[in-house]
């Protein structure tokens, strides 16, 4: 199973519903897609990372992950189809290609983050389970 792990960039702290979450699919053997951006997907990168756990492909729109915004080597560069797209177009791309490449997401939102709120909306036009927590 691959799971898109997705969030909120305003968002500090995992809460322990999604560590539990993680845990649990860690457990499975899940294989895990995550951005590059500040939030969420660093800190589930650092969590995964800290619990020994190497099945994860960090997605990007630029050629590399961003300098501070990859805990793991493997990586799928989206830069060719973000080429001359800008603001939300241009990260976007990766979105979407996380939308198309899970099983599932799993995602933390504070309430307020539109690509957080796209992207579950996204995978359920697409058919595929999403699991949302809210942040506190």
């Amino acid at each position: 199973m691959r799971i898109f792990i997705s969030g909120s960039a305003a968002i500090k702290e995992l809460t322990q519903e999604m560590k539990d979450i993680l845990d649990l699919y860690m457990h499975q053997g899940a294989d895990f897609i995550v951005g590059d951006c500040e939030g969420v997907d660093l800190l589930a990168q650092a969590y995964l990372r800290c619990r020994g756990y190497e099945k994860v492909i960090v997605y990007t729109s630029y050629e590399k992950p961003q300098g501070y915004g990859a805990f793991y080597k493997s990586y799928r560069s989206l830069a060719k189809k973000a080429k001359n797209k800008t603001g939300n177009d241009f990260l976007e791309v990766k979105d979407k290609a996380m939308s198309e490449d899970c099983d599932m997401a799993l995602a933390l939102w504070n309430g307020k983050s539109v690509y957080t709120r796209k992207n579950i909306a996204r995978c359920t036009e697409l058919g595929k389970k999403s699991i949302l927590l809210i942040a506190p």
